[in-house]
């Protein structure tokens, strides 16, 4: 049979089945007429009464969610059907993935109109590979289709979300300084210690309530303000992973330190802290408002033990925000080459910002947030260079400063983890957790970069350049003084060395060059007056 004969015999029974149902009039065919313009005149004259007349799949859109069905990974699939005929239909979708079982799925009553619908594609073998929808009217699929639409399709990640909580530490800048210390922070660990994390003990691993606090100082200065049993809770927590410390002291704008300060600005976590509670700091550096990494401070860190950081930057003065110029996820690599700190370098535009909407009490605002936050890294498959990881960070904390963990985040978390998706996995984790895994699966593959990430948030230093101009001489002062009293021990055995005094002004050494300029209103009052306080001691320090 030629092309002419085909298409002559699929008009002449297309017709006769129309004429049997009189769903339009039709008249004899001349004879004369070619069968190859009857077919077309056939199709051109019809087709949208055809159209009309069935349920069409107009979307195919893809989601990150996965399900183990009965030992098969199946991710979710969101099709988007429009039913023309006027009436609702029962409808099932046959889903055909290359090298795999054809499957059926119930798509239930669609009404007319546009029906959402989701339904689970068996796991790809490949990014790319054709997946078939077919829309039947039964349940076997055993008709021709309704419709149906092939499209390339990709392979869904087996992601895991880190979500790293803590509290935005801005020494004076919502709170006078003894207060933060004295009152507001502690407070803060209360309610994880005794509120937070006893509620999450009984949870799924996963969704256990972790916190990892942005600097020490913010845990250190507690202690004083805190009982003995407090201390040892703050312990068995920390011992557990439950509860964390990073290298770092504080927010330190690096433009500010000298030689002797960058090469101290691990001891406060590293050295002190440790010896306090036993307990390893994860080894992370978190660095918020201030999003600056100098490249002689990589070598600085890492050989004091630092291995990772987590920049969050704000997006104030955003023109001039050099972060934006780096991938999500690199290495910064130190004047010495075998120096490299693993930087994740958070992609939304601002500290406190709730990227995914982990605060809002609508899960399915959250769950949508998440899916189209991951499928736009998975955009453009394996050739995906910018993002081709399979784990995210979301760098979490309130939104403001110097506030508390919201425990909306932790109920959020556990209610998806136990909706039963095998991924994506969402875990409360603690920084080092989410950089240890990054390094194991993809280390070789992370690209790497070295230099400076300039300073663009540091004003302060310059708005008060008398004060800032003292502390600059400390750097150099403080370091001599410490040389000189050292000797003078040498030489007068019974000459008590001065380490308290010493430790404390470095600490004061540090609080100065520390990000934080006084309170929002620019004013002479008691947060500029402790600021201002921390040079002066310091400086009275080495001169003693």
């Amino acid at each position: 049979m030629n092309e002419s004969e085909k298409q002559f015999s699929f008009t002449r029974a297309a017709l006769s089945t129309c004429r049997a149902k009189k769903q339009f009039p039709i008249s004899p065919m001349p004879n004369s007429m070619p069968h190859s313009i009857v077919a077309a005149a056939f199709l051109l004259a019809h087709l949208p009464a055809l159209a009309a007349d069935s349920a069409v799949i107009a979307h195919i859109d893809q989601r990150p969610w996965i399900i183990n069905a009965g030992g098969v990974l199946k991710s979710e699939t969101e099709l988007t059907i429009e039913n023309h005929r006027g009436q609702a239909v029962d409808a099932w979708v046959k889903i055909r993935v290359p090298g795999k079982p054809d499957c059926m799925e119930s798509l239930g009553s669609l009404p007319p109109g546009a029906n959402k619908r989701v339904v689970h594609v068996p796991e790809l073998t490949t990014d790319g590979d054709p997946v078939a929808f077919a829309i039947h009217d039964n349940a076997a699929g055993n008709t021709a289709p309704i419709d149906a639409k092939t499209l390339p399709q990709q392979k869904i990640r087996h992601w895991r979300i880190y979500v790293g909580h803590n509290s935005h530490m801005d020494i004076g800048y919502t709170d006078f300084q003894e207060d933060l210390k004295t009152k507001k922070w502690p407070g803060f660990w209360d309610q994880a210690l005794f509120e937070d994390m006893p509620r999450s003990d009984s949870w799924p691993d996963d969704s256990k309530v972790r916190l990892e606090v942005e600097g020490v100082y913010q845990l250190d200065t507690s202690l004083p303000v805190r009982s003995a049993d407090w201390f040892e809770t703050l312990r068995e927590r920390l011992a557990q992973g439950r509860f964390a410390y990073g290298a770092a002291f504080g927010n330190n704008a690096h433009s500010n330190w000298g030689a002797e300060e960058l090469a101290r600005s691990c001891y406060p976590a590293e050295r002190h802290f440790k010896d306090k509670t036993g307990v390893e700091s994860t080894k992370n550096i978190i660095m918020r408002d201030e999003p600056v990494l100098s490249w002689g401070v990589i070598d600085a860190l890492v050989e004091a033990g630092a291995k990772s950081f987590a920049f969050q930057h704000n997006a104030d003065h955003n023109p001039w925000r050099g972060t934006t110029t780096y991938p999500e996820l690199f290495y910064a690599q130190g004047r010495n080459p075998a120096n490299r700190l693993l930087v994740w370098n958070a992609p939304v535009g601002n500290y406190s910002i709730d990227e995914l909407g982990f605060r809002d009490k609508d899960l399915t605002k959250l769950t949508a947030a998440i899916s189209a936050k991951l499928m736009g890294y998975q955009a453009g498959g394996t050739n995906n260079h910018r993002y081709p990881y399979d784990l995210v960070m979301a760098n979490f904390t309130y939104d403001g400063d110097n506030r508390p963990m919201d425990p909306q985040v932790y109920d959020n978390i556990k209610a998806l983890n136990d909706k039963g998706y095998v991924y994506p996995r969402i875990i409360n984790a603690n920084y080092d957790q989410f950089f240890e895994d990054v390094a194991a699966r993809w280390g070789d593959k992370i690209p790497s970069f070295k230099g400076t990430i300039e300073d663009w948030w540091n004003f302060g230093a310059a708005s008060t350049a008398y004060e800032t101009g003292i502390n600059r001489m400390n750097h150099d002062k403080l370091a001599a003084a410490e040389t000189l009293a050292t000797m003078a021990g040498i030489a007068i055995p019974e000459r008590r060395h001065p380490s308290e005094a010493l430790a404390g002004a470095y600490e004061n050494l540090l609080l100065y060059d520390e990000h934080t300029w006084g309170s929002p209103t620019p004013a002479v009052d008691e947060q500029w007056r402790w600021k201002r306080n921390t040079a002066i001691a310091s400086d009275v320090a080495s001169t003693k």
